[in-house]
């Protein structure tokens, strides 16, 4: 059940004002019928009532009485008037707000469903022109990811230098391989690959200064030489690749390495050329073949394992040595801080692969120490 403060404020829906209102309609109702029936006995008992007010020392002749039979009869009439405006005035009441309140509701739903097709006219075209750019840049990318597919796939089909350059640039475009410096231009590439099949065969670092505006573009093939530091050639749009090839042999005989020179592979190094710039592509992409991260490659240390940015990538196994663990140089020294590498290889790698390539990651991961 519920309370009700009948000494607070209500309003037109509060039950004390009803209770009070059905209270005074009926007092209102039993005071006319009242007042009627002491008219209807003026009227037609007047000799009754004149005789009872003649006890009471008041004169009423037949005049005085029909002239108070009247006046009752209006009083009596304008109350039940009163009481019927009372009871009907909250019907009235009710039946306008109910009609307000549809009104206002319809307006309400107007106003909204005008608004929503505003705001559908204007989003529609938006969306068809954002689904329009996305698909626009999807195209693109994919566009993109397969030229330099192509690029990396097609480099060993010709020996000409301008083809050879123009792929190079293409893969380094996306920075999928590592850079010879930091300033160098956006096409421009540095990285390591063998030139045979085994950990023993000869390194060979290209360099690609790329198109920067300054120079003419050049390939230089740079043979890691312990004994003697590195023996480079160049390669350009002048000379053959046949000749930048035989000046290397020649110059790794003149500098005491014939083993090195005999070990060497053309072949094995455009071929390795071949799968790391591929390895790198896929890897750069997300392509869904790909085994490598989207980290920057640096180094082919055998087939399926590569140096990157991110640290020692291996097929099927990912980054099996972070960069992390090679620590760093401590600032002004050459002393090497936070290093945590473990020589054993871990279980089912093989053993002398996972030496080199610690050795061979060490001085990229580090950098120079001043």
């Amino acid at each position: 059940m519920k309370n009700y403060d009948a000494s607070g404020p209500t309003t037109v829906d509060g039950e004390p004002l009803i209770q009070i209102r059905r209270g005074l309609a009926w007092l209102s109702v039993a005071i006319g019928v009242g007042i009627l029936a002491l008219a209807w006995h003026f009227g037609v008992c007047e000799n009754p009532l004149g005789l009872a007010l003649n006890l009471v020392g008041v004169t009423v002749n037949a005049t005085h009485a029909t002239f108070i039979s009247g006046l009752l009869v209006n009083i009596g009439t304008t109350v039940l008037l009163a009481v019927v405006l009372i009871v009907f005035e909250r019907m009235i009441l009710r039946r306008v707000q109910k009609a307000t309140s549809a009104s206002e509701q319809r307006a309400e739903k107007a106003a909204e469903t005008k608004a929503e097709a505003v705001i559908k006219e204007r989003v529609e075209p938006l969306e068809l022109r954002l689904t329009s750019l996305d698909g626009l840049l999807r195209n693109h990318g994919d566009q993109r990811s397969q030229e330099r597919r192509d690029a990396a796939s097609t480099i060993l089909e010709d020996s000409d230098f301008n083809s050879f350059a123009e792929k190079l640039s293409t893969v380094a475009s996306s920075g999928a391989v590592t850079k010879p410096a930091i300033d160098a231009p956006d096409d421009a590439m540095l990285f390591v690959v063998p030139a045979g099949d085994d950990l023993s065969a000869p390194r060979v670092k290209i360099s690609y200064n790329g198109n920067d505006g300054r120079r003419a573009a050049d390939v230089m093939f740079s043979v890691m030489h312990a004994d003697g530091g590195d023996i480079a050639a160049n390669w350009n749009r002048i000379v053959p690749l046949s000749d930048v090839l035989r000046s290397l042999y020649d110059e790794l005989v003149t500098r005491g390495a014939v083993h090195t020179a005999k070990a060497f592979s053309a072949d094995a190094l455009f071929l390795n050329i071949g799968r790391f710039l591929a390895a790198a592509t896929a890897g750069r992409n997300g392509d869904p073949d790909a085994w490598l991260s989207t980290s920057a490659a640096h180094e082919l240390v055998v087939d399926g394992w590569i140096i990157t940015e991110r640290g020692i990538e291996v097929r099927g196994r990912g980054v099996l040595v972070p960069r992390f663990r090679f620590g760093t140089y401590v600032s002004g020294t050459n002393t090497v801080t936070g290093r945590n590498l473990s020589l054993s290889a871990p279980d089912g790698v093989d053993q002398a692969i996972y030496s080199e390539a610690l050795v061979r990651a060490q001085p990229f991961m580090l950098g120079r120490p001043f």
